[in-house]
């Protein structure tokens, strides 16, 4: 056990980066990480990592036993997944990867019915911006704006989402309703920087009716949420999907215009596990609830 220990510890500060950051994410402290490998090292006898004051580098023998030792901890999650997937009782520590506005309007809201109905369950909630699938890695399920093309991954498609242009009333009454896509470009517009890359081009199409618009971007920035809550303060309009900030539409703190227009490229939204998780118990009572979440924000958004 003290050997397992020792490989995960190890496996976990290789991923970080660091003893500092493997141990905040396995609950014990820096120095119990830096021992537990260093007696494995012993136990070995030859290096993993060099060391010094600011980061971590694998020695060369240590480059390889990495790869081995991922391989392993990955092969007996997967085994202890299928295993779990025959009890009755989902039970045990969950990790999630969601955008953070996927867990601010979507799944936090809703997570107390979750722990409700299944009180032996652990839930760990981390941030994924972008979808990737190499960042399932450490994670046993993550929400994808899109699905993921590889045949080792189940994409469960949950929710479309329809892209609304929005302001609050407030912005509204002081610099008018735009009428048309093209009054945009005289208006205050919060744009959203993804990757390095401006979204500021905004497609719409009506009848048959295509306009690209370009935004005009007083205000770029690079975290969704924090866009919103300009607009929904005044600043000015923001191009938001319709399910991730239902509370704040319903609520009238945003407003949306040109509804008669719709985006063609309205993202989905895909929840993605592994396919060696299909019996895990854990997996699929999210699965199935996180479905019934977004079935219900359909319902409601469309009343």
């Amino acid at each position: 056990m003290d050997k397992l220990r020792g490989i995960t510890y190890f496996v976990h500060a290789v991923r970080a980066g660091g003893f500092s950051a493997a141990a905040k994410a396995l609950l014990v402290t820096p120095a119990a990480v830096s021992k537990a490998i260093g007696l494995l090292e012993q136990e070995l006898g030859f290096e993993l990592l060099h060391r010094t004051t600011r980061n971590l580098t694998l020695t060369a023998e240590g480059a390889d036993y990495y790869e081995h030792c991922r391989q392993l901890l990955s092969s007996l999650a997967e085994v202890e997944g299928g295993l779990a997937g025959t009890h009755a009782r989902p039970r045990g520590k969950l990790t999630i990867g969601m955008s953070p506005l996927v867990a601010r309007y979507c799944i936090m809201p809703a997570l107390a019915t979750l722990l409700a109905r299944y009180p032996e369950l652990e839930l760990r909630a981390t941030t994924v911006f972008f979808s990737n699938e190499m960042l399932l890695e450490g994670l046993d399920v993550f929400f994808s704006v899109g699905p993921i093309d590889n045949p080792q991954l189940i994409a469960r498609k949950v929710a479309q989402t329809r892209m609304l242009v929005c302001a609050s009333a407030r912005y509204l009454t002081q610099a008018g309703t735009p009428r048309e896509p093209a009054d945009l470009s005289r208006h205050r517009c919060l744009t959203y920087l993804r990757a390095g890359r401006l979204l500021d081009h905004w497609r719409f199409r009506r009848d048959g009716e295509e306009q690209l618009v370009l935004a005009n971007s007083v205000v770029i920035g690079d975290d969704h949420d924090a866009l919103i809550a300009a607009a929904a303060a005044g600043a000015g309009i923001v191009r938001v999907p319709d399910l991730l900030t239902h509370p704040l539409l319903s609520s009238g703190q945003l407003i949306p215009v040109l509804t008669e227009w719709r985006a063609p490229e309205s993202p989905s939204i895909y929840l993605i596990y592994r396919k060696s998780q299909r019996r895990n118990a854990k997996v699929q009572v999210f699965v199935d609830w996180a479905i019934g979440v977004f079935e219900a924000l359909r319902q409601t958004a469309r009343r």
